[in-house]
């Protein structure tokens, strides 16, 4: 069907309209906006021409697309009649609908993502899981929102766990990796983080405990361009400082902009943190602390600071990873995202190595030590080589709080030591004072 030549449905029908896309803010002063596409067809749909429809707080509107282009995989499009960035700034978070005969044929086998809601997903066995109430997307690409016995599930939608497809029998079957269905929406972790060098934050999210957590769904993070929330032609989003100095002053309303786009589209967040070196410390208690919300943002600055005002006004929270010089937050955001992502259930495989990490408990971690049993003249403590498990514990004991107290003596003031911790702290310290 010509999409240029639909007829505009009746307000009645605008709920069996399909969301092509939403738009995320304006972009430069002419009126053009940042689309988050939910179409196969990006170019085709949002071509100069093609129309979408709208519903902002007065009523539908249908609007025709007057220029258009992709950048970074989103769609910038203006549409006709609305030439001022003053036209579109109330529109962040709209719905971009079509209807849904005007969406181009797909061959068989294929689907629109829209076409899954409604899907009942089982397992290959048979077992019900629930039906398919929305498709979203994130970092790991899009996930299916399922309704559970026991809470929504998110279940990504990939071939080696969605297995077979078919939206006429309106069937999913899944092959989820062990726990997945465990999961509901209180143990999904979301991150946001603000940045203007999105690839390097990317790259740091694709591999390890955090690159696994994203592919089991059990953490939710997007990157966001910071320069997409500016509204000049030259995408700035640094000034000169006031009252003179070196370097540039980032701006506070691109990030002020960007915290807004994300409470609109992903929810209001449990902490807006901006790291920067005039935080206080990160510590492990902060990672505790910040690991019991489902939601957080973070703000990477740049330059030579950030305008004071996004602390006042923007952020929840201002962290510092240390004391020392990085050129960026984007380092210190990866920091805190590894760190608190290992404290959400379900990223880490094993329990049991979180809780005996170093700083869990207030302690430097004992030592460890693997094959072969002599390495460059140093051979294995005896002890771990005895196989008597007791002696091997209160080893490991002893050694994590003598390590403590020569390297960081600091920490035992607020340990949670027990008992017998106090009684070989205490021990260790009279041998200390017996030692000439």
């Amino acid at each position: 069907m010509n999409n240029a030549e639909y007829v505009l449905p009746t307000m009645a029908n605008w709920d069996d309209m399909v969301v092509v896309g939403r738009i995320a803010r304006p972009h430069g002063l002419r009126g053009h906006v940042v689309v988050n596409p939910e179409t196969d067809f990006v170019e085709e749909r949002f071509r100069p021409g093609a129309h979408v429809w709208i519903r902002p707080a007065d009523g539908e509107r249908r609007l025709t697309i007057a220029d258009a282009r992709v950048q970074g995989g989103r769609p910038v499009i203006a549409f006709e009649g609305l030439d001022h960035v003053e036209d579109v700034e109330g529109m962040s978070g709209l719905e971009l609908r079509i209807p849904e005969d005007a969406l181009q044929p797909l061959e068989p086998g294929r689907y629109y993502e829209h076409q899954l809601v409604g899907c009942t997903v089982e397992t290959m066995d048979g077992a019900p899981v629930g039906p398919v109430v929305r498709v979203e997307g994130g970092a790991g690409g899009s996930r299916l929102a399922v309704e559970g016995a026991r809470g929504e599930i998110l279940i990504p939608l990939a071939a080696d766990i969605c297995v077979d497809i078919d939206v006429v029998a309106r069937r999913i079957r899944i092959n989820p990796p062990e726990g997945l269905l465990e999961l509901n929406e209180k143990l999904v972790m979301k991150f946001d983080i603000v940045t203007i060098f999105p690839r390097m934050v990317e790259a740091g999210l694709a591999e390890g405990v955090v690159g696994r957590g994203i592919e089991r769904g059990v953490l939710d993070v997007e990157v966001h361009d910071l320069r997409d929330y500016t509204t000049d032609r030259h995408r700035s989003v640094d000034d000169v400082p006031y009252g003179g100095g070196p370097g540039m002053v980032m701006k506070p309303e691109p990030l002020a902009r960007a915290v807004e786009d994300i409470k609109a589209r992903r929810g209001a967040p449990g902490a807006v943190v901006l790291v920067s070196p005039q935080g206080r410390p990160f510590t492990q208690a902060e990672a505790v602390r910040l690991s019991r919300l489902s939601h957080i943002v973070l703000l990477c600055g740049r330059y030579e600071g950030v305008d004071e005002r996004v602390r006042t006004a923007v952020a929840t929270d201002e962290l510092s990873i240390g004391d020392y010089v990085l050129s960026g937050g984007e380092l210190a955001a990866l920091v805190v995202v590894d760190a608190v992502s290992r404290l959400v259930p379900g990223v880490v495989g094993d329990a049991r190595s979180v809780e005996e990490d170093s700083f869990a408990r207030g302690l430097l971690d004992h030592p460890h030590y693997t094959r072969p049993p002599e390495f460059a003249g140093q051979k294995v403590p005896g002890v771990l080589l005895s196989g008597h498990h007791e002696e091997v514990r209160r080893w490991r004991k002893m050694t994590a709080l003598r390590r403590t107290l020569d390297r960081r003596p600091e920490l035992l003031t607020s340990a949670a030591l027990d008992e017998e911790e106090r009684a070989m702290l205490e021990e260790i310290r009279k041998e200390q004072e017996r030692e000439p």
